[in-house]
């Protein structure tokens, strides 16, 4: 365990900025923190911890959980590390690396290069060098065709490397989690009798989910896409039992049950409602527990299932109108989706706010209502 703490240490200095050595070291030393706690640790200013907290969480390497401070009841964020997902940041990192050298090896087959010798000056392509009448536009030395077949050979190597690390960490984590294809799913779907409007539902659901991972995929940021298909498909397999609110928490059991990955069954059991707090928890479902989504794939199914009525995918201002018609504008539900939203909106690099006033709407079917629990 301490060889990859001290790696994730390491990594998450050098993607976290000037600071994050420090920040993450304290968190490492700490487990779990507020802001002001590890800006006390590691001597740094408040403001410089804030900033590399939240780009390290837009990196997913570390997480937080939002708790009420017993002395001044003010809601306060609780950091932690997140050494678990340093395997996934890796090869994540190692795919985009190896896609970029796949495009140079690319671009030096294609095309034909002239030089003028000078190791400080770049080589031109023949287009290049055709405008700038076969002289170096630097020094003004005649330019000769080269060979760059060593570079190519060089970068070759690199991306076998790379692209053999990655296999093995593949590899690893198939081993390591056993999470069900999307057809697996809908086979234990149907074997549980779940109707065909529940099972439409769910692979609307992991269609939007997969739409929402490729965009974190081109802003470069880790999830664990196998990890969310399983989730969408089977975050309402608890509906096969009961449409109550509690279907969250009976169909986590019955993942447990089938000797599903806990981080599988963490999905079906914090979806509902955009999370529920201990209080909430203890009060609908019987259970004292915290309900609430922590990890991105879990918030990710979360706001997906938000994004579909029935087998539609819908905005999601439709499902908050829908919310806010039900319990109240300031309803915890309402302004915990609200969150869920910008959030979701900021690691995908979208900063539309939702307008907090809404026109009223058509009252939905009892069918929806228990869809949007």
């Amino acid at each position: 365990m301490q060889a990859n703490e001290d790696l994730y240490i390491k990594i998450a200095g050098i993607v976290g900025g000037d600071d994050a050595t420090g920040v993450v070291a304290a968190l490492v030393a700490l487990k779990a923190a507020t802001d002001e706690q590890i800006s006390n640790h590691a001597n740094l200013r408040i403001s410089s911890v804030r900033r590399t907290l939240y780009k390290l969480l837009s990196l997913g390497l570390v997480r937080y959980e939002e708790k009420r401070d017993e002395q001044t009841q003010r809601i306060v964020f609780v950091w932690s590390p997140a050494v678990d997902q340093l395997e996934g940041f890796v090869n994540n990192m190692k795919r985009v690396i190896s896609e970029k050298i796949k495009v140079k090896i690319d671009y030096l087959k294609s095309h034909v290069f002239f030089h003028c010798g000078n190791p400080a000056h770049p080589k031109l392509t023949f287009e290049e060098a055709v405008e700038s009448f076969y002289k170096c536009p630097i020094c003004g030395n005649p330019l000769h065709q080269v060979d760059v077949s060593d570079l190519i050979e060089k970068f070759e190597k690199r991306l076998t490397l790379l692209q053999g690390d990655v296999l093995e960490l593949n590899k690893a984590q198939e081993k390591k989690a056993a999470y069900p294809t999307e057809e697996e799913a809908e086979k234990l779907l149907r074997e549980l009798n779940a109707p065909e409007e529940l099972i439409a539902h769910c692979k609307k659901v992991t269609e939007v989910s997969k739409k929402l991972v490729q965009k974190l995929k081109e802003r470069r940021i880790h999830i664990n896409e196998q990890l969310v298909i399983a989730g969408a498909m089977l975050h309402d397999i608890g509906r096969v039992k009961t449409h109550g609110v509690e279907h969250g928490v009976v169909g986590a059991n019955l993942l447990r049950e089938k000797g599903f990955p806990e981080e599988l069954a963490s999905i079906a059991e914090r979806h509902v409602g955009g999370g529920l707090s201990k209080t909430e928890a203890k009060k609908l479902v019987g259970v004292e527990i915290d309900l609430a989504p922590r990890t991105l794939e879990e918030k990710l199914v979360c706001y997906a299932d938000k994004l579909v009525d029935r087998d539609k995918e819908v905005p999601f201002e439709e499902t908050l109108n829908y919310y806010k018609s039900k319990f109240g504008n300031n309803h915890l539900s309402v302004r915990r989706l609200i969150k869920l939203d910008k959030e979701i909106k900021s690691f995908l690099g979208e900063r539309k706010k939702v307008e907090k006033k809404s026109a009223p709407i058509e009252s939905k079917s009892k069918a929806t209502e228990q869809k949007k629990q």
